[in-house]
């Protein structure tokens, strides 16, 4: 959900690299990861906008794939394409995280207007309203309120007055629900915000049963889980992991009535999914699961479908996106290294 920042001084070198690197680092193809597609306007934020991508430039990254010749593919796909020894195309695969509600009523007609099948991996928790869209209903409480208490494992205080205290406490609390297991984030999200309004703001952000199963009804959708509750599973002990995982797959092919069998890891970092997470994808009856490593995709990420990387971007930036695409990002990040599958 929350994806590290680009270092700008970077970013400035590797516009002039990506020309040279990319006949290097661009692979076969490319995941590419979104999660909200919304308009974030000019309101005080606190670090959701990240996450935010306005329509018009969901639709200007799939017209610049499509004029640079991409293969645009269903996640289905995958495993065949790289195992597949030469290509004369670049594939990519266009991926949504979290199952929010603008999905349907935004993502999909731009999607639908150029025929590009896309893949929404979905947390059961969020459609049934049961589980915390934490970092909204943090975000909406603190610019909202001058001062926030927490009970927990002591009594902890924020001043909230300013948007400097605001970010300070958004960052602070934030830590606390990124390292919980799944009864201390829901301990957490009860204390902060309420069981009512949880559900609330479940409804108003997240895609309903009824809605996912009407997104899975077109030809161009898959359905994918996003583990039950969208916690760290890196965190968390081996069982309940593997049950977040599994448990969620179930979920789901139960509501929509067909099998699931695509995954992302939540938050999907090296400090939040690792290698005992993808060994657990593949036990809990995945064909794929998605990182948010940011690289290309190489032959060599066949034997690796449970650590698959994805490209993002953390503003509505085409020339950012071109460098993702370059593999330049990666080339810096990884060190040279072209199949990035730890």
């Amino acid at each position: 959900m929350v994806f590290e920042h680009f270092d700008s001084i970077k970013t400035s070198v590797l516009r002039r690299l990506s020309a040279m690197v990319g006949p290097i680092y661009r692979g076969v193809g490319c995941v590419l990861a979104f999660h909200r597609v919304a308009n974030s306007g000019g309101a005080i934020r606190l670090g959701n906008q990240s996450i935010e991508m306005p329509p018009e430039f969901v639709e200007q990254v799939i017209v610049l794939l499509a004029t640079e010749g991409y293969e645009f593919v269903p996640i289905n796909d995958v495993p065949r394409l790289l195992a597949e020894s030469r290509r004369d195309r670049r594939f990519v695969v266009v991926t949504f995280d979290d199952g929010y509600i603008e999905t349907l009523s935004l993502a999909l007609p731009i999607l639908e207007r150029h025929q590009v099948p896309f893949t929404v991996y979905v947390v059961p928790g969020f459609a049934d309203g049961t589980a915390p869209i934490w970092w909204y209903l943090l975000e909406e409480k603190l610019l909202r309120e001058s001062n926030v208490e927490l009970k927990y494992r002591g009594s902890r205080w924020w001043r909230t007055r300013t948007v400097d205290e605001k970010q300070a406490a958004f960052d602070s609390i934030s830590a606390l629900f990124a390292a919980a297991t799944t009864r201390e984030s829901a301990r957490l999200g009860e204390l902060l915000f309420g069981t009512a309004a949880i559900k609330e703001a479940a409804q108003r952000l997240a895609l309903s049963w009824d809605q996912i199963r009407e997104m899975n009804s077109s030809p161009l959708v898959t359905i994918g889980a996003h583990t039950l509750t969208h916690p760290p599973l890196r965190l968390l002990p081996r069982d309940e992991a593997l049950w977040q995982m599994r448990g969620s797959r179930e979920a789901i092919e139960k509501q929509i009535n067909a099998p699931v069998e695509h995954f992302a890891f939540p938050f999907g970092n090296a400090t939040r999914a690792g290698p005992r997470e993808f060994e657990l994808a593949r036990e809990a009856g995945f064909v794929t699961a998605a990182t948010t490593r940011v690289a290309n995709l190489f032959p060599g990420h066949s034997r690796s479908l449970h650590s698959l990387p994805r490209l993002y971007t953390l503003t509505p930036d085409l020339g950012e996106m071109r460098l993702c695409l370059s593999g330049s990002v990666s080339a810096m990040r990884y060190r040279g290294r072209r199949t990035v599958n730890d």
